[in-house]
């Protein structure tokens, strides 16, 4: 099992120590990877703006508009996004980027 101590900065792997001491800086950079990655699923709410261009960056198209509703759409897979200009509702901001394999 690889155990990870991320209160210094770096990962220090207790499995393969002699890459830890010869090539610090990949964990040094695995590190800071993860917090982003932590830092961007951790948070519990989203604009709704912010959660469109989140689609487009991972290449999600904009099929369609139906009133509020954002159709996008990718490799046959729609996804709605309703656009009301405050933060997406928890439940629905998760279950939309887990429709969208962004979570």
């Amino acid at each position: 099992m690889v155990t990870a101590d991320l209160s210094d900065g770096c990962l220090a792997y207790t499995e393969y120590p002699e890459i830890y001491t010869e090539y610090p800086g990949i964990f040094l950079l695995t590190t800071r990877i993860t917090r982003a990655i932590i830092s961007f699923v951790g948070r519990w709410n989203m604009k709704d703006k912010e959660l469109i261009k989140l689609l487009k960056k991972n290449e999600w198209q904009l099929d369609r508009i139906n009133g509020s509703h954002h159709i996008f759409r990718k490799d046959g897979v729609t996804i709605a996004v309703p656009v009301h200009g405050k933060d997406v509702p928890t439940g629905l901001l998760h279950q939309i980027l887990k429709d969208a394999g962004l979570k």
